[in-house]
């Protein structure tokens, strides 16, 4: 199939949604198991084991070894700034599946939709339509409902859940903005790399190193393996061929199925005022994405009239023997 084709890039949206479950299900469960376990040692740990599986995959194939070579020659920059933010949203949201449940902060973490149009508004000059406030207020009420629970939520993490997704987004918008170009197995390879590192002098630095235990270990691996680079990966790829509007469309899938796979397979609690605040949360998101998706629609319809019209100029003048 056409590497550039929606279909495509479709399906890559979809392994990432995946892959993306089972990072917080294993992650969340690696804490269910070790309430000791430091939010930094469980992701230096995830990260590390994973870049050696993948490196040493790498590193086996001439050519791979040469793609993986000049992804970061012509990458580096983009790679070191992205991969700085996210280590530090990677620890956050460890420290969010720590204190609360992998369902419920996955569906927080949408409310990143809010700071998408903010930067939208602020860096590419788009405007707030009375569609997209609304749909933001309905998605704030939907978190003010959830982050009351007791024993469950609280401000402080759903202000970090918050920030966490911050981090995301400007790497999202990153990505788009000057990866255009890139090669997703390489250069998810690289990010990962340099957050292992970062991670490893911010463990060091805090005196929070020391190796879990093999079950531990290995849930940490594949939650890694799965969310940090084969889910990235498609992520990234999928750039190539969707757009951001699309690519949040399908994402709608994520916050759905992580409440019920986490409620199924861990046993989280499901109370009525989740419920009804997930339905509200994804009601708010549905509005904005289905807005925007019209609206880009519309766009490209102006643009399609718009060249027909200049051919019909270009015809008229050059009829015109006046």
């Amino acid at each position: 199939m056409n590497s550039k084709h929606p279909l495509y890039g479709s399906i890559l949206i979809f392994c990432a949604v995946i892959c993306s479950i089972i990072c917080y299900l294993s992650v969340d469960k690696a804490f269910m198991i070790d309430r000791t376990l430091n939010p930094l040692n469980a992701m230096f740990w995830g990260f590390f084991s994973t870049s050696i599986i993948v490196g040493g995959n790498l590193c086996i194939n001439k050519k791979s070894r040469s793609l993986a070579h000049k992804e970061l020659k012509s990458q580096g920059k983009l790679l070191i700034i992205i991969s700085l933010l996210t280590s530090l949203g990677a620890v956050m949201w460890a420290w969010s599946l720590q204190e609360s449940s992998s369902g419920t902060v996955g569906l927080l973490g949408k409310s990143d939709t809010i700071l998408t149009l903010i930067i939208g508004a602020t860096l590419l000059n788009e405007k707030f339509s009375k569609t997209s406030l609304i749909g933001s207020a309905i998605i704030i009420a939907g978190v003010i409902l959830i982050s009351s629970l007791p024993n469950e939520m609280s401000w402080l993490i759903a202000s970090v859940v918050f920030i966490m997704r911050s981090l995301y987004v400007i790497q999202s918008y990153l990505v788009k903005k000057s990866g255009k170009k890139l090669k997703g197995i390489p250069f998810t390879f690289w990010r990962l790399l340099f957050m292992t590192g970062f991670i490893f002098i911010a463990s060091l630095a805090t005196n929070s190193l020391a190796l879990p235990s093999p079950v531990i270990l290995g849930l940490l691996a594949i939650a890694q393996l799965f969310g940090a680079f084969v889910g990235r990966a498609c992520y990234f790829e999928a750039h190539k061929s969707l757009g951001i509007g699309k690519i949040n469309i399908l994402y709608l899938s994520q916050p759905v199925l992580l409440l019920f796979s986490s409620w199924l397979l861990l046993g989280e609690t499901m109370p009525t005022q989740k419920l009804i605040g997930a339905g509200i949360i994804m009601c708010g998101l549905t509005v904005i994405v289905l807005e925007k998706t019209q609206l880009k629609k519309k766009l490209s319809i102006s643009k399609i009239f718009a060249k027909l019209r200049l051919k019909k100029d270009d015809i008229e003048d050059s009829t015109n023997f006046s």
